[in-house]
């Protein structure tokens, strides 16, 4: 996992990106193609992000954050790949710092959901070998 410093700064790199791609999203004519996808897209992400610190600080499930850290990935790369398809090269620029970042993200908190007690799910690790 990173050191935790670098968690305010990348997260202020990705924000910025996101909604940079964001605006120039909604800046477009109503009619643009799958223009209304990816703002739902868009949508979903920002709940997942907003509702984040509950899950994994509050519930402390790290089945949970992993599940939204997933989540969040995939709306990125959904994203991405619709922008890709549909030309908004500035949209697919736009979340390649997030893509990087949850990449990481989701291995290391799917590490985390297995090495971990999660007490919301009962979960166990497994033990270790002797």
């Amino acid at each position: 996992a990173p050191p935790a410093w670098v968690f305010g700064p990348a997260w202020a790199v990705n924000n910025v990106s996101l909604l940079w791609g964001t605006l120039d999203l909604l800046n477009e004519p109503e009619d643009a193609p799958q223009r209304e996808t990816l703002i739902a897209l868009q949508t979903l992400w920002w709940g997942v992000y907003a509702t984040f610190g509950y899950v994994s600080l509050r519930k402390n499930s790290p089945i949970l954050s992993l599940a939204w850290t997933a989540a969040s990935l995939g709306l990125t790369v959904a994203t991405t790949g619709i922008s890709l398809q549909t030309g908004r090269d500035r949209l697919a620029v736009s979340q390649v710092t997030t893509l990087a970042w949850l990449t990481l993200a989701t291995a290391v908190a799917a590490y985390q959901a297995r090495a971990n007690p999660d007490p919301l799910f009962g979960y166990e690790p497994p033990a270790e070998p002797a």
